[in-house]
């Protein structure tokens, strides 16, 4: 289940994302929410943004249509016999969401960990379990969206990730997001921060848009797509229960040394690798967050 960014609702954005997921053998939900609608006193609105969470009233159409398309969701996958037009695509292929992969983009990223919230109503992710937020925003407080993670299976990987150039959300947003995940093994629970290396040509620029096709560069390649292939894979695996391949994805997702290597340059010189953080609260990088 991918969610799109704030100025990013076109599928157009995402299709690169969309297909290394696919490809891997995922059925891809793509939830589009209504990011043009403006609830009235919207406008002249200031937030209060705390910990990761900001009441905007703007969240409160979103988190509706969130729900709805979740609910919609269910009674596709649910439904028996199922839709014809999915059959088309799908053809005999089963809809597995005990084995779950959620996440989003900017604004989409906070709103994914909300959803994760909703989804448990419905038992998805109960099995195997993969959250990716990319540069997220801040996610809604209103309480009747607060998420309570209260099923989350031993096989769960979270990757909260933050870029050094991000122009538009920052970093803490992430930082605090992390404590909802306390209750997973901390080694599976990682905040990553992706570094700008501008040592040799292209220069890299981790910036905001990493996960956007515009942006589909070098460095998406490497602290970007090449970690949603071991994502997928690991989540496809154990749904088919290959080990193999899930233990090969798991050392690509948690092991520092292939989590975090970014290649070399031409000359030899290793590419800054992405940073790996189990307890952000306790890194002097995010001291500003606190």
């Amino acid at each position: 289940i991918l969610f799109h960014a704030f100025n990013n609702p076109s599928i157009d954005s995402y299709t690169d994302w969309i297909d290394h997921l696919s490809a891997k053998g995922m059925v891809v939900a793509y939830i589009q929410y209504p990011t043009d609608v403006r609830p009235e006193g919207g406008e002249d609105f200031e937030p209060t943004i705390i910990d990761g969470t900001s009441d905007w009233p703007h969240h409160v159409p979103r988190m509706l249509s969130i729900e709805s398309a979740l609910n919609r969701l269910n009674e596709i996958i649910t439904a028996s016999p199922r839709d014809t037009a999915i059959d088309a695509v799908l053809d005999n292929l089963t809809i597995m969401p005990e084995h779950l992969w959620i996440g989003g983009h900017s604004l989409g990223g906070a709103y994914s960990l909300q959803a994760l919230g909703m989804a448990q109503a419905y038992s998805w992710g109960n099995e195997t379990l993969v959250v990716d937020t990319e540069m997220a925003a801040a996610r809604p407080v209103q309480e009747q969206w607060l998420p309570e993670y209260t099923n989350l299976p031993e096989n769960s990987i979270v990757h909260l990730v933050v870029s050094e150039d991000d122009m538009t959300v920052g970093q803490c947003n992430s930082v605090h997001q992390h404590a909802l995940f306390e209750q997973i093994d901390s080694n599976q629970s990682l905040l990553l921060y992706i570094p700008s290396d501008r040592y040799g040509f292209p220069r890299l620029v981790a910036t905001h848009y990493l996960p956007a096709n515009e942006a589909h560069d070098t460095l998406a390649d490497w602290a970007f797509y090449r970690r949603v292939d071991a994502q997928a894979d690991w989540v496809v695996a154990h749904s088919r229960g290959d080990l193999n391949t899930a233990d090969f994805a798991y050392a690509n997702l948690v092991n520092t040394g292939m989590l975090t290597n970014l290649g070399k340059w031409s000359d030899g010189v290793d590419v800054l690798p992405i940073q790996a953080y189990t307890d952000p609260s306790e890194s002097k990088r995010f001291a500003d967050c606190f």
